[in-house]
């Protein structure tokens, strides 16, 4: 009788941190390990064969106001010092949702804060935040919701995000992950989105995945993204 043996698990350098909204909570798709196992192939293409930790506190409906609140909590005693951190950040849809005084600026400052926290915090953490997706994300399909009334303040926070990104100066961002992107390819399939709002997993498969993958690789690597250049 033949007995197979199993490969132990490598030991993890790494540790990716979630925190969001429902689409990092995997409302639609599996964000989280998507992403996870993109960096996990990108690592064996770089000769690393190492595991990586992972950990995911979004909640469906979560505001950036509500993460602040929760970040000592929650966020910080996940940090490992003995692995590389990398928290992977993605909200600023909620927020202007919600109350629909909030202003762009409002929505990228709050961002902003609750990195500045980690910063703070852990200064030797990798940052990786995502730009809130637009209202053109929101088809005039029968099949999706119609356009929200926050559509000025989530492309006021993305264009502040980008001059972030493109300055290379603000310690709070490490890299930016650019989801915009997916609104140039036809969002309006219903293979990209039930309801106009959350991706489905052929979305995030195809692109909002790679794009974090590709922004956690420049934080760790310096590896340029394309997009932000």
């Amino acid at each position: 009788m033949l007995l197979t043996q199993c490969q132990p698990k490598p030991r993890a350098q790494y540790k990716l941190i979630f925190d969001g909204h429902s689409i990092v909570n995997n409302f639609d798709g599996k964000f989280r390990g998507t992403v996870t196992t993109l960096f996990e192939q990108h690592l064996r293409a770089r000769g690393s064969n190492v595991g990586v930790d992972t950990v995911n506190f979004a909640k469906g409906g979560q505001t950036t106001v509500d993460m602040i609140a929760d970040e000592a909590t929650e966020i910080f005693p996940a940090y490992d010092p003995a692995l590389k951190n990398v928290f992977v950040v993605w909200e600023g849809y909620n927020h202007p949702r919600k109350d629909s005084t909030v202003t762009g600026r409002q929505t990228y400052e709050a961002v902003k804060r609750y990195c500045q926290n980690l910063r703070q915090k852990y200064p030797k953490a990798f940052i990786v935040v995502g730009t809130p997706p637009a209202d053109k994300y929101r088809g005039p399909d029968k099949n999706y919701n119609p356009p929200l009334k926050t559509t000025a303040a989530r492309l006021d926070s993305c264009a502040l995000l980008l001059r972030a990104a493109r300055a290379k100066r603000e310690p709070w961002l490490s890299s930016l992950a650019d989801v915009r992107a997916i609104q140039a390819n036809d969002p309006q399939q219903p293979a990209l989105s039930k309801d106009g709002v959350h991706p489905t997993q052929v979305a995030i498969n195809k692109y909002i995945a790679p794009c974090f993958e590709a922004a956690i690789e420049e934080a760790l690597y310096g590896t340029p993204q394309p997009s932000l250049n």
